[in-house]
C-alpha cells in the first residue's frame, strides 16, 4: 500500500438508536469500496465494545494486511 491515502468511515454506536448524516463529495462507486475487519489488531481502535451488530458484510471484512492488488480509481486507496 505505501504512501497510498486512505479514507476510512468508521461508526459505533453505543446507545438504542442514533441518527447519522455524513456528506458525500461524490457518487457511490461500488468497484471503490473495500471493506477492513473492525477489529485489526494493526489498526487498533479501542471500539469499547466485544460483540458488535454488524452487516454481512462487515462481519465478512478482512484485516487490512490481508487486502492485496486493490486498486481504487478514485485515488484514494
Amino acid at each position: 500500500m505505501g504512501s497510498a491515502r486512505i479514507r476510512a468511515r468508521f461508526r459505533c454506536v453505543l446507545s438504542e438508536t442514533a441518527d447519522f448524516f455524513y456528506k458525500c463529495d461524490d457518487f457511490y462507486n461500488p468497484e471503490n469500496e473495500v471493506s477492513i475487519r473492525w477489529d485489526d489488531p494493526v489498526i487498533g481502535i479501542n471500539w469499547g465494545i466485544k460483540k458488535p451488530s454488524l452487516s454481512a458484510k462487515d462481519a465478512a471484512a478482512p484485516l487490512l494486511a490481508d487486502i492485496q492488488n486493490f486498486h481504487c480509481t478514485g485515488g484514494y486507496w
